[in-house]
């Protein structure tokens, strides 16, 4: 698949395996554009302060359908 960038992959990946409702992790801070384009699809987004060791998953919710990490 080519995508014309990571927002664009991003998108069109959340649309394909998640649904409306789904949880997802994302670093804080992080890349706000991804963050809008989830909750516009209806996902719910849940910040993870990212530290010298970067995004400690164990700190974002069980039940979490999938993480962006960069």
């Amino acid at each position: 698949m080519i995508t014309s960038g990571a927002g664009e992959a991003l998108e069109l990946l959340a649309q394909s395996i998640l649904k409306r409702g789904d949880k997802v992790v994302i670093e804080e801070p992080g890349y706000v554009l991804i963050r809008k384009t989830f909750s516009e699809l209806g996902l719910k987004t849940v910040s993870i302060p990212v530290d010298a060791d970067g995004l400690d998953i164990a700190k974002g919710p069980r039940d979490a359908r999938a993480a962006v990490v960069t």
